[in-house]
């Protein structure tokens, strides 16, 4: 099968809950030299917009949006190794959870592992992670970047009380605190003064980089 029908196909297979197939083909990119990166990139990320897309214009059932989110899930861990083994040296570190009160955690895992592909160490927090735990992880862990993400708009506000916790701990010189997920924008941002905005996994890379990048130079 050719590099770009591979691709396809595994994205169909997400978009469809073809859990035993997507895997069976993930394997066999990865074997055949398609990077881990490149399987994320352009096809699993890709497919679970389309999903996302046909459960909000309401063409998709739960129980279809769930058989992907399952299939997504697994394929992240069959991948995670081969994404570990394709990274360079390790650039930093990132403490990385779903807001307290969000148990959302598919857009989680896929920024992750964008950033072990990015070079930086990733402790992963799970959901439901409160500001005390971010800020408790990242001072202990030595983290670089905290990631905060939230699929509800509800659990958005924790946010920005991630990052007043770590302006008010004194540590804003050396940790940093990112942000993204569905509801999240820019200006939202902005107005809790969040260091950095991702709009979608793929960005999340070079908004870490900049965000290291602003440390070290003592930004």
């Amino acid at each position: 099968m050719k590099y770009k029908e591979i691709l396809q196909q595994i994205e169909e297979e997400l978009v469809q809950g073809d859990r035993k197939a997507m895997l069976a083909h993930c394997t066999e990119a990865v074997e055949n030299e398609i990077t881990a990166r490149t399987v994320l990139e352009n096809a699993l990320i890709p497919g679970m917009r389309r999903v996302s897309e046909k459960f909000h214009s309401a063409a998709g059932s739960v129980p279809e949006i769930m058989l992907s989110s399952r299939a997504m899930n697994e394929a992240v861990e069959l991948l995670r190794p081969y994404i570990l083994q394709e990274r360079g040296n390790v650039q930093g570190r990132v403490c990385i959870g779903t807001v307290a009160g969000d148990l959302h955690d598919i857009g989680k895992n896929l920024v992750a592992m964008i950033l072990e592909s990015e070079g930086f160490e990733v402790i992963d927090l799970g959901v439901d992670v409160t500001p005390a735990q971010y800020l408790k992880t990242a001072i202990e862990e030595k983290c670089d970047i905290i990631c905060c993400s939230a699929l509800l708009t509800t659990t958005m506000p924790v946010m920005a009380e991630v990052v007043r916790a770590v302006r008010e701990a004194g540590v804003h010189d050396h940790i940093k605190v990112m942000i993204g997920g569905a509801p999240v924008s820019d200006a939202f941002a902005h107005a809790i003064d969040a260091d950095g905005y991702s709009v979608d996994a793929v960005s999340a890379g070079e908004t870490a980089r900049r965000l290291l990048a602003e440390i070290r130079s003592g930004e």
